[in-house]
């Protein structure tokens, strides 16, 4: 499991990852969002997350677009960002890269 906070800032935003296996697998990942205070508790609502099949000797990517909304608390918040992986056996491989949470721009 990878795992990462950032700054809880309202907004729209997308996160993106890569993922990759190099030999056949039944290894899943899952991406799941969530919004922590300085207690590492969860507050407000469940966000976004999603779950992505691998392919053989292909880069698979992930984007899911997300809104965080003013919790109105006073806590310092932030968002976990985390990365699992499922279903591997012994042997399995799989490289995550390049994961990000990018502010949508608005036009």
């Amino acid at each position: 499991t990878l795992s990462q906070k950032v700054v809880y800032k309202p907004g729209d935003y997308y996160v993106i990852f890569h993922a990759y296996t190099p030999r056949a697998t039944t290894a899943r990942v899952t991406l799941s969002l969530t919004a922590i205070n300085q207690l590492n508790r969860q507050r407000g609502r469940n966000l976004p997350s999603g779950t992505i099949a691998l392919h053989l000797g292909k880069w698979s990517t992930f984007v899911i677009p997300v809104t965080l909304t003013d919790l109105r608390v006073t806590d310092t918040m932030s968002l976990l960002v985390r990365i699992k992986t499922q279903d591997m056996r012994p042997g399995d491989v799989v490289y995550i890269d390049d994961v990000g949470v990018y502010p949508v721009d608005e036009k």
